[in-house]
């Protein structure tokens, strides 16, 4: 991590599945790898390998992604939604993590399904009882 002044950087992960498998494996995740998805037309999603257990969206403007998750977030509140059980959640505070973040997130939510190693399993086990 680099520091500055007023912000502390990440360094950025890239957008590739090759990228994000290398960290999936160093990480000691095992039964997961991320693919590409051209598209989400019908014939397009033909092609993702199955199972797929998550999606991570790059967005351009994470200023317009991030207004509409908290609208559509006050809007399920107001209907007195209550998340599913289980859920992992961490909100990202350090610059660039965005694509470190996703994959956690990613990894951490299908926990059950996977075997997440034994170096992240602990993370995970002690960091999903915080309450947001």
């Amino acid at each position: 991590m680099a520091e500055t002044k007023e912000k502390t950087y990440w360094t950025a992960l890239e957008s590739n599945p090759d990228t994000m498998n290398k960290l999936i494996k160093d990480i000691g995740v095992k039964g997961l790898r991320c693919e590409d998805i051209f598209g989400f037309d019908e014939d397009a999603l033909a092609f993702v390998p199955q199972p797929c257990y998550a999606v991570i969206l790059c967005f351009p403007d994470y200023v317009k992604a991030y207004d509409y998750v908290k609208k559509s977030y006050e809007e399920l509140k107001s209907k007195d939604y209550k998340n599913p059980d289980k859920v992992f959640f961490m909100n990202q505070k350090i610059g660039n993590a965005c694509g470190t973040f996703s994959l956690l997130h990613s990894i951490a939510n299908v926990r059950d399904m996977v075997n997440i190693g034994k170096h992240f399993a602990p993370i995970i086990a002690i960091s999903i009882n915080f309450i947001l």
